[in-house]
């Protein structure tokens, strides 16, 4: 048997160690698939800042694009022979002088190598051409350098007739090449007017692209990380805080200082897709939570079983041994009286006092198990009337008196006066009473005391039936009121039982109304408490009791009797 308890703890164990594993690998997925929402979201979100900045690009871009399809060797041979200006260039320039983007338009003509001095131009929006100019502004002077620097390193192997470079926020230059001899004819440079950038072009961009209406929880900035300032905005209500900063998107070329960055915690998507988690992973722990209660208790049912299966083994052990004493008694006393070698009056008597006890010990142990076998059918007969507790418990005692004297145990009795009525089977009763006396009586071996306490409570009249007899240890006090159940120890050991007194006494109160509580100490003693529903007065009859008048003292009782 011990063999196949650890089995089945070994496959109690496997099975956890399985829905354990299983349910580590669902929530894994599922962290997997919030993740990998996550993730696509971010994706989107940089895309999106992504096609900004495109935007924003294209929207410099459209210059050099116009140069490039201009003839920059006429424009060369123009500026070198004092000429004027191409009208194909000139009209292209004056186009540039109407976007409010720019704050001026200057062209520095220059050969790398020459020994001439550059010759610099303004545009002049009065005359709508280039006009020659001493010095330039300093901001064009860092632009034209800066552009100057970068192309000394790749002049020779540049392949388009422009290239464009930005000096962080301040300037365009658009570096214009001869693409026959790889020679710079010269640098077109445009001043950025950065308060029209900023208010009149990246404000509304960034308002219509990430409306707050329609992009919720989706907030972007235009952010100076140089200098720690935001901008612009797409939500101007949201306030910028790093720690809130998701995606980071640079203006690729353009705009060193200058970066995108975005925030979009509360965005419908990421909400969906964490409500959506939350849910699967509640619903999976439930589950789990179902699954493994559902083999814990198939676990200690099955527990519950083998115990009952072993203290039935045991219970039959002990009952077919208690069986065969009486019968062997009797047997023998019979066979003597039989054979007639008993002749002695005193010693017939004797036999048959014998005859008649072990006779009286079998119908018990046999209506006993007959009890136990109707209340597990719930076929056990209980029919409740109104009756006077005390008077039964009386009636009781006066007939078990002899019994419990001859024992030696002192009966302690106190019984409240002018006690209401109950509803209860007497034979119930006495089924009860019998078995938790027969209990008291059983387990005290030392201290011979039985307290037998009947007294009102709110709505109920409660009876102790106190022993101070061995107790029960707090570990099986759970335990007493089950089949077949015996406590383990050297004093049962030696003591005849079933294990089914207490199941029965339990049967019968709860199916006559009541409650059954214990109290007990080890090694000093039990109480055990019956709690019995009180009939309301003005519905108790004037009934009696077995043919007699109920008597009710005018005082409460309390007596003792002893041997």
């Amino acid at each position: 048997m011990k063999k196949y308890a650890s089995f089945r703890w070994i496959l109690l164990a496997t099975g956890i160690l399985a829905i354990i594993g299983l349910t580590g690998m669902n929530v894994y997925y599922l962290y997997r698939l919030h993740q990998s929402a996550i993730q696509s979201n971010k994706e989107n979100k940089r895309h999106q800042l992504d096609e900004l900045t495109a935007k924003v690009r294209n929207r410099f871009i459209e210059v050099p694009r116009g140069i490039w399809k201009l003839n920059s060797i006429n424009l060369e041979d123009a500026l070198v022979s004092h000429e004027p200006i191409p009208r194909e260039f000139n009209n292209y320039l004056e186009k540039i002088s109407e976007d409010s983007l720019y704050s001026g338009i200057y062209f520095e003509f220059s050969h790398i190598g020459s020994s001439q001095s550059p010759l610099r131009f303004a545009f002049s929006v009065k005359k709508d051409r280039l006009q020659p100019i001493g010095q330039f502004p300093q901001i064009v002077n860092d632009g034209i350098g800066l552009a100057k620097t970068r192309m000394k390193v790749f002049v020779n192997d540049y392949q388009f007739p422009t290239k464009t470079l930005f000096d962080t926020n301040r300037s365009m230059t658009i570096t214009i090449f001869n693409t026959n001899d790889h020679s710079i004819i010269g640098y077109l440079c445009l001043p950025i007017n950065n308060d029209y950038l900023i208010h009149d072009y990246l404000q509304p961009l960034l308002s219509r692209t990430f409306d707050p209406d329609t992009q919720k929880g989706l907030t972007v900035w235009v952010h100076n990380w140089v200098k720690n300032e935001v901008l612009a905005s797409s939500n101007p209500r949201v306030a910028f805080d790093h720690k809130n900063v998701q995606l980071t998107v640079d203006f690729r070329g353009m705009f060193d200082n200058w970066n995108l960055k975005a925030s979009y915690s509360n965005t419908p998507v990421l909400e969906s897709s964490s409500t959506q988690f939350f849910k699967n992973l509640a619903v999976l722990s439930v589950g789990v939570l179902l699954l493994l209660g559902s083999m814990v208790f198939i676990f200690m049912t099955a527990q519950k079983e083998r115990d009952l299966a072993e203290r039935q083994a045991g219970f039959l052990a002990n009952v077919t041994h208690e069986l065969k004493t009486p019968i062997s008694v009797m047997m023998a006393a019979g066979e003597n009286l039989s054979d007639g070698r008993v002749r002695d009056p005193d010693r017939i008597m004797l036999y048959g006092r014998h005859i008649y006890d072990e006779a009286i010990r079998l119908r018990k142990m046999i209506d006993k198990l007959l009890d136990v076998a109707r209340a597990d059918a719930d076929q056990l007969s209980v029919k409740p009337t109104i009756v006077h507790l005390d008077e039964l418990l009386r009636k009781y005692i006066e007939q078990h008196h002899h019994y419990l004297t001859t024992a030696g145990y002192t009966v302690d009795i106190d019984i409240e006066s002018k006690l209401p009525s109950v509803s209860l089977d007497p034979s119930s009763f006495e089924t009860i009473i019998g078995n938790l006396i027969e209990n008291a009586v059983k387990y005290s071996a030392d201290d011979k005391y039985l307290g037998l306490r009947l007294y009102q409570g709110e709505k109920e009249l409660l009876l102790d039936v106190e022993d101070h007899g061995i107790g029960i240890p707090p570990n099986a006090q759970k335990h007493v009121f089950d089949k077949f159940f015996r406590v383990e120890n050297a004093l049962t050991a030696q003591t005849k039982g079933h294990g089914l007194g207490l199941s029965i006494v339990q049967y019968l109160v709860e199916h006559n109304g009541g409650q059954i509580n214990l109290t007990s100490q080890h090694n000093k003693g039990s109480i055990f408490t019956l709690h019995f529903p009180i009939i309301e007065q003005n519905n108790e009859p004037s009934g009696t009791i077995d043919g007699k008048s109920p008597v009710e003292s005018e005082t409460s009782q309390s007596y003792v009797i002893q041997e």
